[in-house]
């Protein structure tokens, strides 16, 4: 047995028996000094309480041994060799006792630490991905469950057998959400069974009997797709957000009972959706702490990193600068040690320790390695499954021209260094119609933030000309970029690299397009507390005036909300989804007011959609009868019926559809179905004791 594995089962059992014996007076002090240890994270306090424990006569032998041991505990977490001595006479003097086996382990494993062998070596490998919607919750490395689409059925697998046992199987209008246990013996799913109802929450055993439904669980309404469900590690319970009318609350649901108990209120944005990634909560080892993240708000608190133990208040382990999102919390370490966390911004992409100990700071964290880590679980030995953004990232960009008759041809990839970041590149095309600028980043070599390149289609040329977290747009009549950033606006030119800032930052403003003629820039900017959720400006470039376009109307943000300005400037445009399963209505209005008007119902939630420079027409993405994705276009004037022009790359439903100012091609930006890949990284926690 290794030291690390050693410690960790003692742990777990000091931990198991500290509530069996009655509770006498010295038990009762004992249960105190141990919430003083484990809760508070006193460990003077604790030890003057164990020493008072053990040093009391007539306190039960049971009690005052368990004392001596959490005593000597204490002194291994400060690093202190009178723990020898302690361990030493447990062993001595209280040999009947249940305690004095776990003495001599630890006495044995420090005699190990003071002769160590040399440790393993930190390594990774590739695991296969299977199905749909596959996560690193999902495997171990070497058990796996996954969703067959075409099947409709839940899917257990052994990877190196490859073999096959169906777990779950039930006619369903949309695929279910799954969580295996940590032991890969029970697998939790959450489906819809009835349309605007509670999601069903049942356990099924992983050869597929003992189905049970245990319990109904509403869904957080903006972040349907975040209902992440974390099992204990005993298999005993699930953690949950249970959203409510203000905020939700942290909620703990028992497997023998369905039993729903609440743990924690949390503030409306604890537990949001943060980069595209979805946080939940997590058990620890031992199942008596429980781990979250709450998301900073303005004007209110930063985002902090919490741990909320048996019996105790929730305690800080670590607290961001206001307003950042800088770290992304993935699991526990099988010590119990450490949670491991990735530095998501404010640095380069990397994963690190967070010591559960105490409360830290950004350089208390233990450095690991650079990469994408988008998502990770650890599995029950301690590895730890993480999926990473695939080499090219989470897009393609796609190229194809129109005929003389208005048709498209075949699509063509662009083979274009768009690194492994997960953020669309965000393409526009150059007004000479050969250039295109957009964004990449490489979270593999440690890049913090993207470049602007610009891509010659003429020659293949392909030139990065700034660097920096930033978007960029064509002017539409010069050889000159304009660009947004954390600074602020500001314009490139594209031949000299010279920069010109144009305005200090605007929280929350986002650079749409610019005008035809070059003096405006349209900004969509999201509103601060208390005021409209959005805005749709027309900002002067010259003078910096403003004109408000179109706002919300009311001061909380929906997604699906957000107005633009038609490329020929005559009128704008905006999205609303419908029904189940959802769909897009795109309606426009004239630029300077009047009534909206429907323009084409798409039959998904699709966001390719754009208007030729004339804006006589609406050209999308859009899925026929046969569920065929196609790019079709409709008349501006709303007469007739739409035209398919061709073909569309295979894609989810998000990304970008980009027409040139000559109006004879079209970039397709398009999110990959499948566009993370799963890693298995073991030997990277480091001996206690050691850093």
């Amino acid at each position: 047995m290794s030291c690390r594995k050693g410690k960790a089962i003692v742990l777990a059992a000091l931990l198991g028996v500290t509530l069996t014996f009655a509770q006498t007076k010295p038990a009762v002090e004992l249960e105190g000094a141990i919430a003083k240890e484990q809760v508070s994270g006193d460990l003077k306090a604790a030890i003057a309480a164990y020493q008072k424990i053990a040093e009391e006569t007539s306190a039960p032998r049971e009690v005052r041994a368990k004392a001596l041991l959490h005593l000597a505990g204490c002194y291994e977490k400060l690093g202190q060799q009178e723990s020898r001595k302690v361990y030493e006479q447990i062993i001595r003097e209280y040999s009947d006792q249940p305690s004095a086996q776990f003495a001599r382990t630890r006495l044995s494993a420090l005699t190990k630490d003071d002769h160590p062998s040399q440790p393993p070596s930190m390594t990774q490998r590739k695991i296969e991905l299977l199905g749909a919607g596959m996560g690193p919750w999902d495997t171990d490395g070497q058990r796996a469950v996954y969703w067959d689409q075409a099947a409709g059925q839940l899917i257990y697998t052994e990877l190196a057998r490859h073999s096959k046992r169906i777990i779950f199987q039930r006619p369903l209008e949309k695929p279910p959400l799954w969580f295996p246990s940590k032991d890969f013996t029970k697998v939790a799913i959450l489906m819809d069974l009835a349309h605007g109802q509670p999601r069903t929450l049942a356990v099924v055993n992983i050869d597929g009997h003992g189905y049970r439904e245990i319990a109904k669980l509403h869904v957080v309404p903006v972040f349907p797709e975040c209902a992440r469900l974390t099992w204990s590690w005993d298999g005993r319970y699930l953690l949950y957000r249970l959203p409510g009318p203000v905020g939700s609350k942290l909620v703990r649901i028992s497997i023998a009972s369905g039993r729903v108990t609440e743990l924690v209120a949390l503030p409306g944005s604890a537990l949001a959706a943060v980069s595209g990634s979805c946080y939940g909560a997590l058990f620890s080892p031992d199942g008596r702490s429980v781990a979250y993240k709450t998301i900073s708000h303005p004007d209110t608190k930063p985002s902090q990193i919490l741990v909320l133990s048996e019996g105790g208040e929730p305690r800080v382990v670590y607290e961001e600068p206001q307003g950042a999102f800088t770290l992304k919390l993935l699991d526990w370490t099988a010590d119990g040690r450490y949670l491991m966390v990735v530095r998501a911004g404010g640095g380069k992409p990397a994963l690190f320790l967070l010591p559960v100990a105490t409360r830290n700071t950004a350089s208390e964290l233990v450095f690991l390695r650079y990469g994408s880590f988008e998502e990770g679980s650890t599995s029950a030995a301690g590895s730890l499954v993480y999926s990473s953004v695939k080499p090219g990232g989470d897009f393609r960009i796609y190229l194809t021209s129109f005929d003389s008759s208005g048709r498209i041809g075949s699509w063509k990839p662009l083979d274009l260094p768009l690194g492994n970041s997960d953020a669309a590149p965000r393409p526009n095309w150059s007004p000479n119609n050969d250039e295109i600028v957009y964004t990449a980043t490489n979270e593999d070599a440690g890049q913090k933030d993207g470049d602007v390149h610009v891509y010659r289609l003429s020659s293949g040329e392909d030139r990065t000309i700034y660097h920096g977290d930033c978007q960029c747009r064509w002017a539409a009549q010069q050889p000159r970029l304009y660009c947004w950033d954390r600074a602020g606006l500001f314009s490139i030119t594209s031949d000299s690299k010279e920069i010109t800032r144009l305005s200090p930052a605007v929280p929350g403003a986002i650079l749409m397009s610019v005008s035809r003629d070059d003096k405006r820039l349209y900004l969509f900017r999201i509103g601060s507390t208390g005021e409209p959720a959005w805005k749709l400006l027309s900002w002067e470039i010259e003078t910096g005036g403003e004109t408000v376009l179109a706002q919300s109307r009311t001061t909380t943000f929906d997604d699906n909300e957000g107005v633009l300005v038609t490329p020929d400037e005559r009128w704008l445009y905006r999205f609303h989804s419908l029904g189940e399963p959802r769909k897009n209505l795109i309606e426009i209005r004239p630029m300077f007011g009047g009534d909206w008007k429907s323009l084409a119902l798409l039959n998904k939630e699709i966001t390719h959609v754009n208007f030729t420079l004339d804006g006589n027409w609406l050209v999308y993405n859009d899925v026929d009868s046969q569920g065929k994705h196609g790019l079709f276009r409709i008349s501006i004037s709303g007469d007739g019926a739409p035209e398919r022009l061709g073909d569309f790359p295979p894609a989810n439903n998000f990304g970008q559809l980009e027409i040139s100012p000559d109006g004879r091609r079209v970039l397709a930006t398009v999110g990959d179905e499948v566009h993370d890949e799963l890693w298995l990284l073991e030997n990277f926690v480091p001996v206690a004791g050691k850093k």
